[in-house]
């Protein structure tokens, strides 16, 4: 595009996401707890299922302080960027860790039951860096598509909208594990 036009460009489409980079959690906590509560599945998970890896983060059973102030800091930042009164959703967060030759399917965070209800999602990465894949956000228009993928690093808040579908490629040669928590916030 033309620096000096004189057309007005307008996005067609309403999409946004965010992030922030918080740089006071103990990191390592977070890791030892999600790794102390790896056996903490989610209820009624098969391993057919897309979440079937996914460890339940309840900060009303684990009791965690490092739990406790990550989730300060999402909820002020969902605030921030949401006319409405979010909470996260059934009060828990989860994990998620991906080794080498793993990826994460593509999948969004939609409500099939409420598909129209504003939601939003987040992942926290725990620990990763350059060397993990990218988080992909596909989108596609008729016959185009466009990919937009972020550089996951220890410490990075992301927040997008629940509909929009995202993806990992396989870890290849990761320096790190990934390891992230995610949740959904939802109408209050």
């Amino acid at each position: 595009m033309a620096r000096n036009s004189s057309l007005t460009f307008t996005p067609i489409i309403p999409l946004y996401w965010a992030e922030k980079e918080i740089s006071h959690i103990n990191n390592d906590a977070l890791k030892a707890l999600i790794l102390d509560n790896r056996n903490l599945k989610k209820p009624g998970s098969c391993p057919n299922d897309a979440n079937f890896e996914d460890i339940v983060l309840d900060p009303r059973a684990l009791c965690s302080d490092v739990l406790d102030r990550l989730l300060a800091e999402v909820d002020a930042a969902i605030k921030e960027i949401s006319s409405a009164p979010l909470k996260l959703e059934g009060g828990m967060a989860w994990a998620n860790m991906r080794v080498k030759g793993q990826s994460l399917a593509y999948h969004d965070h939609e409500d099939p039951h409420n598909p129209n209800v504003d939601r939003l999602s987040f992942v926290y990465y725990v620990q990763a860096n350059s060397d993990n894949q990218p988080l992909v956000y596909p989108i596609s228009l008729y016959t185009h598509r466009f990919d937009k993928g972020f550089t996951p690093k220890t410490g990075k808040l992301q927040i997008f909208p629940s509909f929009l579908p995202h993806y990992t490629g396989q870890e290849n040669a990761p320096s790190v594990d990934r390891i992230v928590i995610a949740g959904n916030y939802g109408p209050a």
